[in-house]
C-alpha cells in the first residue's frame, strides 16, 4: 500500500497538543501545559509597524506565569534582539474567552526594519509547576521551531483602495482557537 500525506485523516494534522484519540490511550502530541504560539503575517506594507501576537490557549486546564518574553529581528544578515519584558501585562489583548486563553500583541516599529526579508524569532520563559522552561516560537512537538519568516514590501499590493484582500481562512477573538 502506498502512503501520500493527502490520505491522512485531517484530525492527524491538526495542531492541537491536547487531543487524544481514546482516553488512556497515550499520544505523543499530548503535553500538561497550554498551547504557546507566536505568530505574525507574512507580509507588512511599507510604513506600518510589525504586529507580533504571544498565545497561549488553554491557560484554565494548564496554568502557567510567563517569567520573561523577547523577540529577536534578523534581516540583511544581522541579528539583534529588539523586545525584552518581564511584565508583559500591557501588551495582554482582550477578548470573550479571557478564561481560556491569553492573547499578547506586540508592535514591532517600523523603525527596525527595512525592506525586504526577515525573521522573527520569539522567546518565552514560563512556570509551569515550578519548573521553568523555554519556548522558542511555539512549545508544538512536530513543528521546527524555525523562524517567523517575513517580507517588509516596498510597494503596496495592487487592487483597489475600497476592496480589503486577506486569507479565507482565519481565526479571530471570537472563536474558541484564535
Amino acid at each position: 500500500m502506498d502512503f501520500e500525506l493527502n490520505n491522512l485523516p485531517v484530525t492527524l494534522l491538526y495542531a492541537e497538543t491536547h487531543f487524544r484519540f481514546f482516553r488512556f490511550f497515550p499520544s505523543f502530541l499530548f503535553q500538561k501545559e497550554p498551547e504557546i504560539i507566536f505568530d505574525m503575517p507574512k507580509r507588512i506594507d511599507s510604513g506600518k509597524d510589525v504586529p507580533v501576537v504571544l498565545i497561549f490557549n488553554d491557560t484554565d486546564t494548564y496554568p502557567i506565569k510567563v517569567l520573561h518574553v523577547s523577540i529577536s529581528l534578523s534581516q540583511n544578515g544581522n541579528s539583534r534582539k529588539i523586545f525584552s519584558e518581564s511584565d508583559i501585562t500591557k501588551f495582554k489583548i482582550d477578548h470573550p474567552f479571557n478564561n481560556q486563553s491569553e492573547v499578547y500583541l506586540f508592535s514591532l516599529s517600523k523603525e527596525l526594519f527595512t525592506h525586504g526579508t526577515f525573521a522573527i524569532n520569539g522567546k518565552v520563559v514560563i512556570l509551569s509547576k515550578n519548573k521553568e522552561k523555554i519556548i522558542i516560537n511555539d512549545n508544538l512537538k512536530t513543528t521546527s521551531k524555525a523562524p517567523l519568516v517575513g517580507n517588509y514590501a516596498e510597494n503596496k499590493l495592487p487592487g483597489y483602495e475600497c476592496c480589503l484582500y486577506g486569507d479565507l481562512h482565519v481565526h479571530s477573538q471570537f472563536s474558541r482557537s484564535h
